[in-house]
């Protein structure tokens, strides 16, 4: 799952996307929350039909604040997500400009 949101931090950072936004059930909150994103619901959950309208967190983070955080809070993946190349996370810009945009 940290591989998941280290890929999305890359895609949105390069892409100019300002904020991360995620949802999560037990017990990938606790991933989330350590990893220092904003509970936008305050520990309320929401339903969302394409997931079975089972109960949902939703998170956030601006995404020129994620390295500050990580980095700031000394957090123990703070070289993982911001200063370790991953060959096996290899993101196609092209694709992600093509399907996304440019900010």
């Amino acid at each position: 799952m940290v591989a998941l949101v280290k890929a999305a931090y890359e895609m949105c950072h390069g892409s100019g996307i300002d904020y991360f936004v995620l949802a999560g059930r037990r017990p990938i909150t606790a991933i989330y929350r350590s990893m220092l994103f904003d509970d936008i619901l305050e520990g309320s959950t929401i339903a969302l039909p394409y997931a079975g309208n089972l109960p949902h967190s939703v998170f956030s983070m601006p995404i020129r604040d994620a390295d500050r955080r990580w980095r700031e809070s000394g957090h123990t993946l703070y070289d993982f997500m911001a200063r370790t190349e991953h060959p096996d996370i290899a993101i196609d810009y092209q694709r992600v400009f093509a399907t996304f945009g440019r900010a």
